[in-house]
């Protein structure tokens, strides 16, 4: 799925915002809001109004309360739109149930563990947890389990309803809280996390991201350094000197660090579609539907696109770095890739080992990442071995890496098809060959015989971003040729795409190239052509 108009207009006033010509940053945000988005016809508008709104907070004046004015009746309370996203969105509930089999099969392996959770909300995640531990077949015979959550009123919450849950479990429950953020917690707090069983699991969902650049922290000999490292890295430091056994980590698996802010919007875009799209195919109230959208999610929208960068608290990040900071500080990460899963029992929901660790997506875009490692052993000695046995059946393939060789030399063949390369063919090649780094005249020679094809692995979305390009490409004559048509179709074949996804495929093609294309500047041309390849 390409981006059209809406988001040129988003991503021409990114850029008017960042050299600070305002005024015509407003002009593009008031003429995407006011000429090209209709929430009453067009639900899907959502999502560019929410854009608009995150970029339109770096502009003084009226038009981020204008576009407000559109969201202002959604507005739920944060956490119990959480607590309802994570029940009812799959890759949300999948990989909060995936964390909790990881971690409940290493507690099982031991007669009194401790188990420390940071950033626990109201508790929904641990009382899940909590219920299929005390399923068996292993019971330990006690658990020590450490709640940190800054916000007192979630905090009181949780330990109450983990308390209420005691009385029913097999096991004893030792149960307390830390009312701080991990990197407010001073020596104190972390010494007291230590020797609370005979073996220690730590986990963390959707908070570690919080953590800001520049934080208090401590060396290896408890002594005080101010603001001496990356605070995420500080963070998982300090959980590293605990020497936990596993440490299982839930993040959102995209770029939202990205400083630059034209890149972290098509970032953004490209997440929050999916996440969209995923949303609309689940069975919940439509209020329910529209809140989670604008009030969670269009509220981390406009805290990624307009809070400073000094104050933004949603700096999500890719599975990579996230891999990167474990090793940085220590951590073991545990390869995953033997770990058979569940297939999703939700239309477009994929799961998939991928680098080590489990990723969960919608329509081959990655949306979250589950990773594991352990505070014991050594980077030198490779991957740690995931504690227990874990059987979370039916292992899903990971998606091949984007083939821009094969791209450009099905273009050419598509170019091809009616005998002759026409010139406004061969500007378009040779702008993907080029944007690419791929050899055109080999590109050219390669796709005079699609049988090629059979050896390309790619994704579904990759894929798609073929068939668009094919299209437009054979359009862009002025004319959709039957010899071009014909060879679409034999592409898609090659591709193992349905007939009638091409024909979906040409229905959507006018929306391919949008008018504004033809009067941007050439970089923003050169950006929409490679836009499905992000």
């Amino acid at each position: 799925m390409g981006r059209d108009l809406r988001f040129a207009l988003l991503e021409q006033a990114a850029i008017e915002l960042t050299e600070r010509r305002f005024d015509a940053a407003r002009a593009k945000l008031s003429t995407l809001v006011n000429d090209h988005l209709a929430l009453d016809d067009r639900p899907e508008d959502l999502l560019y109004f929410l854009l608009a709104a995150g970029l339109s907070k770096r502009l003084d004046g009226p038009t981020y309360d204008e576009i407000n004015l559109y969201l202002r009746p959604y507005d739920v309370p944060q956490i119990r739109l959480f607590n309802l996203l994570a029940e009812r969105v799959p890759t949300m509930a999948l990989g909060t149930f995936l964390a909790n089999k990881m971690v409940v099969r290493a507690l099982r392996e031991h007669r009194a563990p401790a188990l420390v959770d940071f950033g626990t909300g109201t508790g929904r995640q641990m009382l899940s947890l909590l219920k299929m531990l005390a399923e068996g077949p292993k019971i330990p015979e006690r658990l020590a389990l450490v709640l940190t959550e800054p916000d007192p009123v979630s905090l009181r919450a949780a330990l109450s309803r983990v308390a209420a849950l005691a009385s029913e479990l097999p096991f004893a429950l030792e149960l307390r809280g830390v009312p701080k953020l991990a990197e407010e917690m001073d020596e104190s707090d972390w010494a007291s996390l230590r020797g609370l069983g005979d073996t220690l699991v730590v986990n963390e969902s959707f908070t570690l991201h919080h953590v800001s650049d520049a934080v208090d922290a401590f060396d290896d000999d408890g002594a005080h350094e101010i603001n001496s490292a990356d605070g995420i890295d500080a963070v998982l430091r300090r959980i590293r000197s605990l020497d936990p056994e596993l440490f299982v980590a839930t993040e959102p698996d995209v770029d939202h660090f990205e400083m630059n802010l034209c890149a972290r919007l098509r970032n953004c875009h490209d997440h929050f579609r999916s996440m969209f799209a995923q949303i609309d195919q689940v069975s919940i109230a439509e209020n329910d539907r529209a809140a989670i959208k604008v009030c969670f999610f269009g509220r981390e929208m406009e805290d990624i696109l307009g809070a400073p960068d000094h104050t933004r608290a949603e700096r999500h990040e890719r599975h990579e770095r996230w891999l990167e900071r474990m090793r940085r500080a220590g951590l073991v990460p545990i390869d995953l890739r033997d770990l058979t899963l569940p297939a999703p029992e939700v239309a477009g929901v994929e799961l998939f080992t991928r680098d080590g660790h489990l990723s969960l997506g919608f329509q081959g875009d990655p949306l979250l990442a589950v990773l594991a490692a352990s505070g014991r052993g050594s980077l030198a000695s490779g991957a740690a071995a995931m504690p227990g046995r874990v059987s979370i059946p039916t292992p899903r393939a990971s998606h091949a890496a984007f083939d821009a060789a094969a791209h450009v030399a099905v273009l050419a063949s598509v170019a091809l098809a009616d005998g002759v390369i026409d010139p406004r063919e061969r500007v378009v090649l040779e702008r993907n060959a080029s944007l690419l780094g791929v050899d055109l005249e080999q590109a050219i020679e390669r796709g005079s015989d699609l049988s090629f094809l059979s050896r390309v692995q790619t994704s579904e979305r990759t894929r798609r971003a073929i068939l668009r390009d094919c299209i437009a490409l054979a359009r862009a004559e002025g004319v959709y040729r039957e010899a071009e048509r014909q060879r679409i179709g034999e592409i898609a074949r090659w591709l193992g795409v349905p007939e009638r996804a091409v024909q979906d495929a040409e229905a959507r093609a006018d929306a391919i190239a949008p008018p504004v294309i033809d009067h941007a500047p050439a970089w923003l041309a050169d950006y929409w052509s490679i836009a499905a390849r992000r």
